[in-house]
């Protein structure tokens, strides 16, 4: 028997919406979020300078190797090496080659994935900001898209001895700040059995 709850869409959307216009109003938490995106920005640029200088230094690196394989493709045509100097030389070259290869699409790959949550978290914390003005003029879908790009996940519990059910929602930008032990928003709706807010499910 399942002993779940059913829970009224419409009042959990409204809850939802109504704690983040509070948020999107409140300027301390505003200030608090600004200070933290600027933080992992700071944060992040020494590790892209560093992700940078080594691919640099690849890309040099594999300029030499592919010179040097150049090289012993001429000396086997002029028959300086044998077959056998040659491939145990090519082989080596072609490892080394690989590995470099590899690695400076490790490294761009990292440095990309930086930028793009550098980019969400600011798009987050913008369509927060801006979710008063934006809200009354969005259309069903276009506030759907919104609330997806700010709420990271939501979570309902429901309290047996009040009678009500505890929302929390976990936004995108405190999901990004690392020293943050509770990142939830804990919003209380009272429950209205008289209008099948809240029902228990067998």
């Amino acid at each position: 028997v399942c002993k779940g709850m059913v829970v009224s869409g419409s009042a959990i959307e409204e809850c939802i919406i109504n704690t983040l216009l509070g948020l999107s109003k409140n300027e301390k938490f505003l200030h608090q979020k600004e200070r933290l995106l600027d933080k992992l920005k700071t944060q992040a640029n020494p590790v892209k300078s560093e992700f940078d200088d080594e691919k640099k230094k690849l890309i040099l690196d594999e300029k030499k190797l592919v010179e040097v394989r150049t090289t012993l493709l001429e000396k086997l045509e002029s028959k300086i090496i044998d077959d056998a100097v040659f491939m145990e030389r090519f082989d080596e070259n072609k490892r080394q080659l690989d590995y470099i290869r590899n690695r400076i699409s490790e490294l761009a790959s990292q440095g990309e994935e930086i930028n793009l949550q550098e980019i969400a978290l600011q798009t987050s914390y913008d369509d927060l900001c801006n979710l008063p003005a934006m809200w009354p003029h969005l259309a069903d879908l276009e506030k759907q898209e919104k609330l997806r790009s700010i709420i990271n996940q939501v979570i309902v519990n429901y309290d047996k001895n009040t009678k009500n059910i505890q929302l929390g929602l976990e936004l995108f930008v405190d999901s990004a700040d690392a020293k943050k032990r509770d990142k939830f928003h804990f919003v209380v709706i009272p429950g209205r059995r008289d209008r099948g807010s809240l029902r228990r499910q067998a």
